[in-house]
């Protein structure tokens, strides 16, 4: 870590401390002798300001859209207004997510490790199963029928990572490993339950993955509209980067899926002189 990158980190730590005592006359001060780019991108991608009180969240806005519009080209200052703008939206929608699910949780009947995890793979089963098989017809071509197999295994994948954040909410309320095996009703009830947390444990999900995909420069928010309901527009960043990104994972999907070894230059290449070798060494 060299000077200048010791300098920001000691920035954006002294920012953490004043946004926790909700000091915005401090943060204003630390910000203003450090306002580059560097800070700006610095206390997107920490996600500092998810520490900001309700109450404080708008003075600190107006204060780095200011500066945005300073140090920053136009668009790349649009872009970090808008982010500013969704920050709201998303701490207003991820609460709101989290109140539901707790309503859901509070009236989970008291249950035991193995019959919540026995409950949570009947659960899984049951909506992998609900996923349409996948066939190749005779009308797809290849590009088509892997790109449609990559879909499917992302929502399978989905629906996996919602149920065990479904599992991880519900353990929180209503685990008790001394609990007797609920009756055939009370468990109706949990598996009830624990589909409905899982629901909205996938919002939560997705609304984070979203929210990550802009900290961290994958999506750029182009257009916020405003009004019954509010419109985000999300861009990606590096539309190329991205597609790299997407047909090299859907290549090691289909590796995986047939079993095949993926290509090795130096193993493909030893590969050829291979019965060279071979008849050399037995002369």
């Amino acid at each position: 870590m060299d000077k200048n990158q010791k300098k920001l980190a000691l920035t954006i730590k002294r920012l953490k401390n004043s946004l926790k005592k909700d000091d915005i006359g401090d943060f204003s001060s630390i910000f203003l002798a450090d306002e580059t780019p560097s800070t700006l991108r610095s206390i997107r991608e920490q996600k500092i300001l998810l520490l900001t009180s309700p109450t404080s969240l708008e003075p600190v806005s107006d204060l780095l859209k200011y500066s945005a519009q300073h140090v920053l080209r136009p668009v790349e200052a649009k872009h970090f207004a808008n982010y500013l703008s969704f920050l709201q939206h998303y701490r207003n929608t991820r609460n709101d997510l989290q109140i539901r699910l707790s309503a859901i949780l509070q009236s989970f009947p008291k249950i035991n490790l193995e019959e919540l995890t026995d409950i949570a793979s009947e659960t899984i089963r049951r909506q992998l199963r609900s996923l349409p098989r996948l066939a190749p017809t005779s009308s797809q071509t290849v590009a088509d029928y892997e790109r449609r197999l990559q879909e499917s295994n992302t929502h399978a994948g989905d629906i996996i990572y919602a149920i065990l954040r479904g599992i991880n909410e519900t353990s929180k309320f209503a685990l008790d490993i001394d609990s007797v095996n609920l009756s055939r009703s009370a468990r109706q009830t949990a598996e009830r339950r624990l589909l409905g947390a899982s629901s909205i444990s996938a919002e939560l999900n997705g609304l984070e993955w979203v929210f990550d995909s802009v900290t961290y420069g994958d999506l750029v928010i182009s257009d916020i509209t405003q009004g019954r309901t509010t419109a985000v527009h999300f861009e990606y960043a590096d539309v190329r980067r991205t597609l790299i990104l997407v047909l090299a994972n859907r290549r090691k999907l289909i590796l995986d899926y047939n079993r095949a070894r993926a290509p090795r230059f130096v193993r493909d290449t030893l590969g050829n002189y291979e019965i060279a070798i071979l008849k050399s060494a037995i002369e």
